[in-house]
């Protein structure tokens, strides 16, 4: 027979060097473990070896409660039971091989209990004990069901510990112990029925055969009063309610229960003395459709060892996963694979805790080990999300092992995982929650310290880290990294290190910092030339705050080695870029609710951060802020600070930017290169603070729109790009070297009003600027308050004026904005400008007053209603003296001129105006001379017509008819000739208009045939020419380019025939035989025949 304690001749010591655990000694000294259980192991091994010689049948049975009936027939006994319960005293409980007892019982829910009351040996099962119901075999010295033994029951409790029969006869199931209990071991077959309970329980208790019990419950408890709670659904519950010293449960057996629940649990009456749950078999319990299974590891957490080998499988290929519980204040897995996967979704695995320490039904570990040969697994198979898997620790956690929760394949986000030793962790260990159609999802490491270091593999540990850089690399799991005191990035060009993390495909990096204390809570970094770099969807984002106060990269962040601010930060993806309005908030006292965008980054420092690296995305956005505890931190506040070098580019996604109060200050001493995206600074900032793009000489870029509120101040050199805008509904200052490198972008200012006043403005010859009233329904007004070499701009009627007399010599200048609904008026005073190229006026409605003017020798006007009309009243008008295009006037509605015939004027040779409206009947032209009409035309299409113009986006058509007759002898085709002037009519001319001529493609019968009344067709109809007195009019549209009608005439054609005649002898007649008949004039590809049949011919004479 095989010994049972040939597992502990030695016991599992973690190893650094190995990241495992490897065998020593029971007598090897570790870290403070001892092996106080070797003498029970030896014990074990004695009784299990010295269980060979058993009786061959049970002796002395009598019944002491319930009725029945014992018989024997030679190595054969047979029980007959006749109540729900019977009670038999024997002196000894054997079943010797070969031998057998049988038990027939009236129903599977009827119990047997056996108590051996004689002799001081184990009970012995060798040969085979069967029954229908539950049978029950208590003897103190212990049972041991030895290898060969076959027990097939409804259910089965064998137990060392003891029941009187009045609790047993009442339902009561709490055993206790008696002095000096044996151990219960199982190396045999033990069947139950479906839904049966088979309990071993004892101080010590082992299996390394089989138990079977199909969607029932298989218990191993060690202690010394343990309860069970049968719940009637084949399920039982487990109460080790006091310990026993040196409590053991071993298995290194097969243990299955598959829809049901396995579980394994000691006690140990001494808290100084270790309780061991040893697990190096196999045990399932496989979940089914309508229940998952489940597998409880129950350790005592106070001196209790939990190791686990081997196999513990609650997967389901119907279902969902089931339930893996470990427990025990210390907890060693080596060589072990843990699975709760499902078809339809993951389960759950819980090692050392519930999620985050907090579940209160789990004890939590002080300690705990995972080898890098294990492998814990919750994956969503078919279907489904992840499960979710926990290896947690309030003292230490040593993780090396694998972890997978990956989303299902045909559908579902991938699960959680948490590993966490509250006061230290070593993380080495590789997480997989990836999902082919859905979420990637999470592993969390959350100690109070985080220590990353450059080098290691996935499974290496370097001392004093928590994890390493190349650890970190292999996660195919969004990482999430969550102290409570700090986060050091160490320098990751050390220990072999690249000096760079570059993150898994989708992968997103978060870090966290928070308490709700006062401890100051800091991420910090020892190399500003580092990189952490995220790919596809990932996402970065770093955070520190809390009850106290929170830094990310400031400088005084005492006892650490160096601290020279964020390091390189970039997200390669695509990136998600919202509105303002859309970004989380992502306070302190949300934390962990959500994670930003794809391809983002996020620095969230409650009271201060320092950038030193770089930070690049690829379109996403990028948001900065040293207020982000507002609602848990209310004073607290910060500066910001972004270094010179520390470039930010986003390339055209968002960046937002915000600060501290009053007594605070954002300093950004780097290039920012945003291209088409916005800059968004201070938004959320209490009002009533003015604020300066930074205060140093660095050079500040900006390419995108930069979102303000309030009135701002740009008292250092800036460089606007193309494209570049500046937002707020304050004003805009400019104090300083202004360099507008806007090339053939615009630079767009809007606000209340714009000081230029004190600027120095560089390359304003080639630049272009707009400027724009903050509201989109306001007026403008503008008048000639500096003469013609500029001029006043009220972009609000409550704020001061815009002086724009520092602009003259611009590019362009466009003044109001494409959405505007307001009014913008030249007053009577007038308006002059001296700009380049163009002067520019955008609004809902245009209205001048005065004399609109564009004093540059190449200068253009143009002037847009975006909604409603162009106005010129009486003492208005508009000049220009560029070439071209000299003045544009564009309405939405009408154009309206009480001006009269001198209203525009372009007075270079080579230039012209033209006016944009709606339609000719609703203007007012106010006898301006025109050289064209053009209709069907919108603002920037192409115009057909030379000189000055109205342009009109109504598209007149014109109805044409076909009249007269068009006539011809058959030809064998069906083309037709037809004449513009005699063979169409036409109709729909507005405005006075004369269509002059039509041009029109292939005219055609409606077939060759001769005949009257024909159809004929006209293709591609159009007007080619018209006119309205001596001015040319372009745009006509004809309501159908194909005009049908029945004015068609085909004539037949007249054949000639000739034929052969035959001589003859004169006969006194004239007749003539005729031969071979042709006809003359056949058109080519039409057949004619002659019949000649009876046809005779005749001579002249």
């Amino acid at each position: 027979m095989k010994s049972a304690s040939l597992n502990h001749v030695y016991r599992l010591v973690w190893s650094d060097a190995e990241q495992a655990f490897v065998a020593v000694s029971e007598h090897t000294a570790a870290r403070g473990k001892r092996g106080g259980v070797v003498g029970f192991l030896a014990a074990l091994g004695l009784l299990s070896i010295g269980a060979v010689h058993a009786a061959d049948l049970p002796t002395g049975g009598t019944i002491v409660g319930g009725s029945g009936a014992i018989s024997q027939n030679g190595n054969q006994m047979v029980i007959n039971q006749s109540s729900g319960k019977l009670v038999t005293n024997w002196n000894s409980f054997d079943v010797g091989a070969g031998s057998g007892v049988t038990f027939h019982q009236p129903g599977a829910d009827s119990i047997a209990l056996n108590r051996v009351i004689g002799g001081g040996s184990a009970s012995q099962i060798l040969g085979k004990l069967d029954a229908n119901g539950q049978v029950w075999l208590l003897n103190p010295n212990g049972v041991v069901i030895g290898r060969g033994a076959e027990v097939n029951v409804g259910g089965l409790v064998a137990s060392s510990l003891q029941i009187s029969d009045e609790d047993f006869l009442a339902g009561k199931t709490a055993l206790n112990a008696g002095t000096g209990a044996g151990a219960v071991i199982n190396q045999g077959t033990i069947n139950a029925a479906e839904g049966g309970v088979v309990a071993l329980i004892g101080p010590q208790v082992s299996n390394s055969g089989s138990i079977h019990t199909p969607g029932g419950s298989a218990v191993l408890a060690a202690g010394d009063k343990v309860a069970l709670d049968f719940h009637g659904d084949g399920l039982v519950s487990v109460n080790v309610e006091r310990g026993v010293l040196d409590a053991l449960v071993q298995n290194d057996g097969h243990i299955s229960a598959d829809g049901g629940m396995v579980a394994l649990s000691a006690r140990s009456a001494d808290a100084a003395l270790n309780s061991v749950i040893n697990n190096t078999g196999i045990i399932e319990a496989k979940g089914l459709v309508e229940r998952g299974g489940r597998i409880l590891l129950d350790g005592d957490a106070e001196g209790g060892l939990t190791q686990v080998a081997g196999t513990l499988d609650v997967s389901s290929d119907q279902g969902q996963g089931g339930d893996i519980l470990v427990t025990g204040e210390h907890i060693a897995v080596a060589n072990a694979t843990l699975d709760a996967s499902g078809a339809t979704g993951g389960g759950t695995i819980k090692v050392g805790g519930g999620w985050q320490g907090r579940d209160a039904s789990v004890a939590n570990a002080r300690q705990v080990t995972v080898s890098k040969d294990a492998t814990f697994k919750a994956d969503a198979i078919g279907t489904g999300n992840g499960g979710t898997v926990v290896a947690w620790s309030d003292g230490d956690n040593r993780f090396a092992g694998k972890i997978s929760v990956r989303g299902g394949e045909q559908g579902g986000d991938g699960g959680k995982a948490e590993v966490s030793g509250k006061q230290t962790l070593h993380y080495a260990g590789l997480t997989d929650a990836r999902a082919a159609k859905g979420r990637t999802g999470d592993l969390l490491l959350d100690p109070t310290r985080i220590d990353i270091v450059g080098g290691g593999n996935a499974g290496d540990s370097i001392t004093g880290a928590t994890v390493t850089e190349k650890a970190l690399e292999a996660q195919a799991a969004n990482v999430l990294l969550q102290a409570t005191e700090r986060i050091h990035f160490g320098d990751l060009a050390q220990n072999g290190g690249d000096g760079k993390i570059s993150m898994q495909e989708d992968v997103s990096f978060r870090a966290e910092v928070v308490n709700s204390g006062s401890t100051r809570t800091m991420i910090t970094f020892e190399n500003a030339e580092n990189t952490l770099e995220v790919f596809g969807t990932g996402s970065i984002y770093l955070q520190a705050g809390g009850g106290g106060t929170g830094s990310i990269g400031e400088s005084n962040s005492a006892g650490l080695t160096g601290n020279l601010g964020v390091f390189n930060l970039i997200a390669h993806g695509p990136g998600d870029n919202p509105d303002v309005a859309d970004i989380p908030a992502h306070l302190v006292d949300q934390i962990g609710n959500g994670t930003p965008g794809a391809g983002t980054i996020t620095v969230l420092g409650a009271d201060g951060a320092t950038l030193a690296g770089t930070l690049q995305t690829n379109g996403g956005y990028v948001r900065i802020s040293v207020d982000s505890d507002a609602g848990v931190n209310k004073g607290g506040a910060g500066n910001l600070v972004i270094n010179k070098g520390a470039d930010i580019t986003t390339h055209d996604g968002n960046l937002y930017l915000s600060f501290g109060g009053n007594g605070y200050s954002a300093t950004l001493l780097s290039d920012i290169t945003l291209g088409n995206g916005r800059l968004y600074f201070g938004d959320a900032i209490p009002g009533g603070i003015t604020k300066q793009l930074g205060s140093s000489t660095g050079e500040k870029k900006l390419g995108g729109l930069l979102s303000l509120s309030g009135d701002v101040n740009f008292n250092t050199p800036l460089t606007m790009l193309g494209g570049a805008s500046i937002y707020t509904n304050g004003a805009i200052n400019f104090t300083s070297t202004v360099n507008l490198d806007t090339g053939d972008d615009l630079l767009t200012l809007r606000a209340n009003n714009v000081d230029f006043t004190s600027a120095t403005l560089q390359n304003l010859s080639t630049a272009s600027i707009r400027l724009e009233p903050y509201d989109a329904t306001t007026n403008i007004n503008l008048n000639s308050s500096s003469g013609n070499a500029g001029g006043g701009i009220f972009l609000d009627a409550s704020a001061p004026a815009t002086d724009i007399s520092s602009l003259v010599g611009i590019k362009n200048l466009t003044i109001g904005r494409e959405d505007g609904s307001g009014t913008t008026t030249v007053d009577a005073s007038g308006f002059g400008f001296n700009a380049n190229d163009n002067l520019t006026l955008l609004n809902g409605n245009i209205r001048i007053d005065g004399e609109l003017r564009n004093s540059n020798a190449t200068g253009h006007v143009i002037a847009q209603a975006g909604e409603g009309d162009v106005v010129i009243n009486a003492g208005g008008s508009v000049t220009a003296q560029g070439s071209g295009d000299a003045v544009v006037l564009v309405a939405a509605r009408n154009f309206v001129n009480n001006a009269g015939a001198n209203a525009l004027l372009a007075t270079n040779s080579s230039g012209r105006w033209l006016t944009y409206s709606t339609n000719p009947w609703d203007d007012v032209r106010g006898g301006l001379g025109i050289d064209f009409k053009q209709y069907a035309t919108g603002y920037g299409q192409p115009i057909l017509g030379t000189g000055n113009g109205h342009v009109y986006t109504y598209a007149p058509k014109v109805t044409v008819e076909l009249t007269g007759e068009v006539r011809k002898t058959y030809d064998g085709n069906t083309d037709a000739t037809v004449d513009a002037s005699t063979h169409f009519a036409m109709s729909g001319a507005i405005d006075g208009d004369t269509i002059d001529v039509i041009s029109f493609g292939d005219a055609y019968y409606a077939d060759k045939n001769a005949g009257a009344g024909k159809g004929v067709t006209v293709d591609n109809v159009q007007v080619s020419e018209a006119t309205n007195g001596d001015v040319k009019v372009y745009g006509y549209q004809v309501d159908a380019s194909s005009v049908s009608g029945d004015i068609g005439t085909i004539d037949r054609k007249t054949l000639t025939a000739t034929a052969d005649v035959a001589d003859k002898v004169y006969d006194g007649t004239t007749a003539a035989d005729l031969s071979n008949v042709q006809l003359i004039g056949v058109v080519a590809g039409d057949a004619g025949k002659v019949n000649t049949s009876g046809s005779t011919g005749s001579f002249v004479d």
